[in-house]
């Protein structure tokens, strides 16, 4: 079957078959901007259905089928598909709708980066076509800069995360209302389910499995990340370098890491490689959403590149399904999950605290000023961790001019203290996920 014929029954089949049901994200994307929309994200973050319920909403709104060309890339009759190959999309669907207008059909293009080059052709399809497209892919460098550079401003970039907390909750089907958030009915359901989500994490797929598949669900994911969207992507020649690489940076979750450290690891394992290659490694694993990379608050941009970072997982659960580790850390799985909460709400702009005697773990800002503090422990019960969570925070308001900062905890020792002239909100994290 040729190219063209390929695409005819592509385009035919997804105008006969039924869309599945969606539940609907919290992300607002436009229908008409003129723009081409880039949906970004992790694999199975969700891109998919996202751009699936923009379609369902187009019909609705009383857009023909007919006048919807959708496109998954990822479809392995596409596995060797070149950029030349990409204008029989249109030739396609001209033979099957000769008398339909180009300029009134909507384009999805899912995962188009797996062809290299398609940054033209949808370049012509947006000035000569169409200004009705969607694209979406899992690596921020190919939908981000080379859009950019292709497109410059008419292009509109969305990206997408698993499941909030909030969301998780909407896909389980479990209610909650924020003023009765902890009446005793609730408390149980949302507890239970947090502790769910905090193992689990929020990929919408794992979130609807059954509790035995979840982490079999997961483990694969992170080998097709690593398989397709390093290796085969990157052209990386050794699979066991770049799965070295990856669990060490993975086993640095919510610490504190160097390249220098992981350097030093490859060594001892026999492992000959340059550390200008293991930084061209974390670019990739960031490109990919793996992973990301806090930076130390600093008010220098050149002090905050230069200095400390730490690492956090694009999922708590993903993170627990391939940590090396022998004991379950609960406590990094929190901290985890309320970096990614901040790190989408605050627009990025986390960073966290550290001086000669302590350390906290988010700085919150906004448009470069700093808005809030926060410590995340996995319980204060302890004195000993109380004082230590405590000091650090203390510290952290005191150098940056807040007069007062937040504990997260798993539990619910929820109160109010007052340290050195600061105000300390001690909150549960389920509360504060669903009411922040």
């Amino acid at each position: 079957m040729d190219m063209k014929e390929l695409f005819i029954k592509i385009i035919s089949s997804f105008h006969t078959t039924e869309l599945p049901e969606i539940i609907p994200r919290d992300v607002s994307i436009p229908v008409d901007s003129g723009a081409v929309i880039a949906v970004i994200g992790a694999r199975r973050s969700g891109k998919t259905y996202v751009i699936l319920d923009i379609i369902k909403k187009l019909i609705k709104s009383g857009i023909s089928k007919k006048y919807i060309i959708y496109i998954n890339f990822e479809d392995e009759r596409l596995e060797y598909i070149r950029s030349a190959d990409l204008d029989n999309i249109l030739q396609a669907y001209q033979q099957i709708y000769p008398k339909n207008k180009m300029s009134d059909t909507y384009f999805f293009l899912d995962e188009i980066q797996n062809v290299k080059g398609w940054e033209k052709f949808v370049r012509r399809i947006h000035e000569s076509v169409s200004k009705k497209i969607f694209i979406t892919g899992s690596n921020s460098k190919f939908l981000g800069s080379e859009i950019a550079t292709e497109l410059g401003g008419r292009s509109l970039p969305y990206e997408v995360y698993p499941l909030s907390f909030k969301e998780y909750l909407l896909f389980k089907n479990i209610p909650y209302n924020r003023n009765s958030i902890y009446s005793s009915s609730e408390r149980a359901m949302i507890n239970n389910a947090f502790e769910e989500y905090l193992l689990f994490g929020g990929f919408p797929e794992v979130v609807m499995r059954r509790e035995i598949e979840k982490i079999a669900t997961l483990q694969n994911y992170f080998n097709v990340m690593i398989t397709t969207d390093l290796i085969r992507r990157y052209n990386l020649e050794s699979d066991s370098i770049i799965r070295f690489f990856v669990k060490q940076i993975i086993n640095s979750n919510a610490k504190e890491f160097s390249i220098n450290k992981i350097y030093n690891s490859f060594r001892l394992v026999g492992y000959k490689i340059g550390n200008n290659t293991l930084y061209n490694y974390l670019d990739y694993v960031k490109a990919i959403y793996l992973v990301f990379v806090l930076n130390k608050y600093e008010t220098n941009l050149r002090l905050k590149e230069q200095g400390s970072k730490k690492i956090y997982s694009i999922d708590s659960g993903l993170y627990n399904a391939v940590n090396i580790n022998e004991f379950d850390d609960k406590s990094k799985l929190l901290e985890n999950v309320i970096f990614l909460h901040l790190f989408v709400k605050y627009n990025k702009e986390v960073s966290f605290y550290k001086d000669e005697y302590s350390e906290c773990d988010f700085i919150l800002s906004k448009n470069n000023k700093v808005q809030k503090a926060i410590q995340v422990s996995y319980s204060i019960v302890k004195e000993d961790t109380r004082k230590r969570e405590i000091t650090g925070l203390v510290r952290a308001c005191k150098a940056l001019k807040l007069s007062n900062g937040t504990i997260i905890t798993y539990g619910t020792d929820e109160s109010s203290v007052e340290s050195e002239g600061i105000t300390i909100d001690v909150v549960s994290a389920p509360k504060y996920l669903l009411l922040s």
